[in-house]
């Protein structure tokens, strides 16, 4: 805010100076302070609801898209032990005849459960630096 104020110099003569001050304020998340809703309900009266309503929204849809990546998840996990256990079954059925064979399907498998890890391993790092 600008304020002009007049002050007295030395030889009598008025010397006017100013003021300004900024303001600066943030909020973090999608309801802002009340008093910055309080000014978006001023300016267009409903307008407070309809933030808030979006908020609700968007927090359930968050909850549901969670909800959803949890039980791929889960279901992705409950496969790959499955399939796990038929390679195994699969490399002791073959180890007699072909033992070649077997440890090349316990090779690749050990490369196959090693694969994601990693992959996790580097998007964490990545997030980490961002």
């Amino acid at each position: 805010m600008d304020s002009p104020d007049l002050e007295s110099g030395e030889d009598g003569q008025e010397i006017q100076t100013q003021t300004t001050s900024i303001v600066a304020s943030s909020y973090k998340g999608p309801i802002p302070d009340p008093e910055t809703l309080g000014g978006y309900e001023r300016v267009s009266p409903g307008s407070s609801e309809r933030i808030i309503k979006m908020a609700e929204l968007e927090q359930a849809h968050r909850i549901k898209s969670e909800t959803t990546a949890l039980g791929t998840y889960r279901i992705s996990v409950v496969a790959g032990r499955v399939l796990s256990g038929m390679v195994i079954l699969l490399a002791t059925y073959l180890a007699r005849p072909s033992p070649w064979i077997a440890a090349m399907l316990i090779v690749a498998m050990i490369v196959a459960t090693a694969n994601p890890f990693k992959f996790m391993a580097k998007s964490r790092s990545r997030q980490d630096n961002e």
